[in-house]
């Protein structure tokens, strides 16, 4: 999982990896990856977000009806969390437009264990935070 925080003007302010358990499913692992990053967020009581994913099939479910799976028991738990933020919106953003949280979450395979930068970034992400930007 990789997620990075910006601020209102695009600009770097956090961001984390870790990795998922072993085995399952992507759809799953994207629903977790979400509800990490959901309780990483929660943590600092802010109470106003956008959450961009590149995971429609999570996007899809957040905003859906349910079904009797994993996944929608992941699903129904960010729900849960999504509760304590006064505004928040789930959308759908293409890949290619952040390759910054796909960075993140390519390097979190080579990391001993969850890794956080707060407020200045990884050298490995700047080139990819100045074209997230443009």
């Amino acid at each position: 999982m990789g997620c990075v925080v910006r601020d209102d003007r695009g600009g770097f302010v956090r961001a984390r990896t870790a990795k998922t358990r072993g085995g399952m499913p992507p759809r799953e692992a994207e629903a977790w990856s979400f509800r990490a990053a959901l309780l990483w967020v929660k943590e600092w009581r802010t109470q106003r977000f956008i959450f961009e994913l590149d995971a429609k099939s999570v996007v899809d479910a957040v905003h859906e009806v349910r079904g009797n799976s994993n996944f929608h028991t992941i699903i129904e738990e960010c729900e849960d969390i999504l509760k304590h933020f006064q505004e928040v919106l789930v959308v759908f953003k293409n890949r290619s437009t952040n390759q910054v949280a796909h960075v993140l979450a390519q390097a979190a395979y080579s990391m001993t264990g969850p890794m956080e930068w707060i407020d200045i970034a990884p050298e490995f992400l700047l080139c990819n935070l100045i074209s997230d930007e443009n």
